[in-house]
């Protein structure tokens, strides 16, 4: 388990923490994976849209 620092605090943090434990800080891999996640469901609801005539 390596270290690094927290962008927001300084504090070091596992390289695995999805959160900064001292301040919240939400690191790289989970804002990516929001940003990539939420327009797969969006083109996924257009679709549904489109083909069944909602």
């Amino acid at each position: 388990m390596a270290l690094r620092r927290c962008h927001d605090c300084s504090n070091d943090i596992s390289t695995s923490a999805r959160r900064c434990p001292h301040c919240g800080w939400i690191t790289h891999w989970e804002v990516v994976n929001f940003f990539v996640g939420v327009p797969i469901i969006t083109l996924f609801v257009g679709i549904y849209i489109v083909f069944f005539d909602l």
